[in-house]
């Protein structure tokens, strides 16, 4: 639902708590996956976070940006792992 549909509905924060989370949530399971599995594609991050591909690279190279991931290889072969010094969790 539109925040509109919230607000109206006298709900507007059930519109934050829908849509505010998704992106630390999605980033918290690429996180999850990466320890477990030691490395993640874009594909792996698309089909995880029901992402499209290009929302999914946006993601990955935003989590590279903040220190998160490291990004291993270059185009086809690109992916992403943990960064060092990233605590574990």
């Amino acid at each position: 639902m539109a925040a509109g549909v919230y607000r109206a509905l006298g709900q507007s924060a059930g519109y934050v708590r829908t849509r505010g989370f998704d992106e630390l949530q999605q980033t918290q399971m690429i996180v999850k996956f990466v320890e477990q599995h030691g490395q993640m594609t874009r594909s792996d991050a698309a089909e995880l976070c029901q992402l499209d591909p290009g929302a999914a690279g946006y993601l990955l190279r935003k989590m590279r940006d903040k220190g998160v991931l490291d990004m291993v290889g270059q185009k086809r072969g690109a992916h992403y792992v943990m960064a060092e010094g990233t605590p574990e969790t």
